[in-house]
């Protein structure tokens, strides 16, 4: 039997809901909006990654022709299915490592192509391409780094909502916006744009590091 809307959102319920809901300060008003007609259609968790791959991926790839608002409205979707793939295994119990293996698979696929289709659209890789392939080195790495904590739970964590939208100001989320800002309004030099994002991950990756060696 199928649960109602009010159980389902009770059912997956996250053994770290506050610091989820942290990281996720704005996707998590929507996950269960998209979680639940994929529940009652009957997919299975795997099914909503591959969703949730095929959209990261079209967003991606629309970057590459310039459509970045488009391209930023599908990296949020994105996201927001990729947590409603762990709402429905909580709620219908089907954890499996293939769904594991599927989502990094997803997000080492996905990542690259959006920072190397903004690059490209906002003309950074071709006007400094040594920068950007520095820019791309560390910001992959702040990125990927969380992955070398042996333990989940000695990630990194933002405490408060506040230093979330810092970090996300500063990383990944701030050079989208940053990028759109400079192609359709050209308000930035490029050499100093390309320089602070690098800078900024520097920062980032730095502070992650420095975790990475107080909890090994």
């Amino acid at each position: 039997m199928l649960m109602s809307y009010k159980e389902f959102v009770e059912a997956n319920k996250r053994d770290d809901q506050s610091n989820n809901d942290i990281t996720h300060f704005f996707s998590r008003y929507f996950v269960n909006i998209f979680a639940y007609p994929l529940y009652r259609i009957g997919l299975t968790p795997n099914q909503v990654t591959l969703i949730f791959i095929f959209t990261g991926l079209v967003g991606g790839i629309l970057s590459f022709y310039n459509f970045l608002i488009s391209s930023y409205i599908l990296w949020r979707i994105h996201i927001i299915i990729d947590m409603a793939d762990g709402s429905v295994a909580r709620v219908t119990r089907r954890f499996s490592s293939l769904g594991d293996t599927l989502d990094k698979i997803g997000h080492h696929l996905i990542y690259p192509i959006y920072w190397i289709g903004f690059l490209h659209a906002s003309q950074l890789l071709y006007q400094y391409p040594l920068f950007s392939i520095i820019f791309f080195a560390i910001s992959s790495s702040q990125w990927t780094i969380k992955h070398l904590f042996k333990n989940k739970e000695e990630r990194p964590k933002a405490i408060s909502i506040i230093k979330r939208i810092i970090a996300n100001i500063f990383g990944i989320e701030g050079f989208f916006l940053l990028i759109i800002i400079q192609v359709y309004f050209d308000v930035f030099d490029s050499l100093y744009l390309i320089i602070f994002m690098t800078m900024t991950n520097f920062i980032l990756l730095t502070n992650k590091a420095f975790s990475l060696i107080k909890n090994s």
